[in-house]
């Protein structure tokens, strides 16, 4: 069975719902006291899109409009997530995954829908 289509619709749920968990909590409990502790501009480009990337991006990916456009904006917000909180992104953490393994799952899903699309099973199909 060749079904790519099923594959993007479980992709797209599965990304979609992950990452609206984050925007959920970000909605309820905000960014922290230690987000916006830098006046650098790429931090604060970070900070407000962070909003925007974990709300409403998700439910864009879920029901399958714009499935490229917001997953090139969580893929340039997660880039840019890791470039500045922990530019030495190889490290290991003591469980011996990567430090930051959650942003590269998601880098790596959003890549897979920027080339996938939304497949057949979404409102607008890419």
């Amino acid at each position: 069975m060749n079904n790519i289509n099923l594959s993007l619709l479980f992709s797209r749920l599965g990304f979609g719902l992950c990452l609206l968990t984050h925007g959920y909590f970000l909605l309820f409990r905000g960014l922290g006291s230690g987000f916006s502790s830098s006046a650098d501009l790429a931090f604060q480009i970070l900070y407000f899109s962070a909003y925007f990337t974990q709300l409403l991006c998700p439910v864009l990916i879920i029901f399958g409009i714009f499935t490229r456009i917001s997953s090139a904006t969580i893929f340039a917000y997660f880039t840019l997530k890791i470039y500045i909180h922990n530019p030495k992104f190889w490290l290991l953490s003591n469980s011996g995954g990567f430090v930051l393994e959650v942003d590269f799952l998601y880098i790596i899903l959003s890549l897979a829908l920027i080339f996938g699309g939304s497949g057949k099973y979404a409102l607008r199909a890419d």
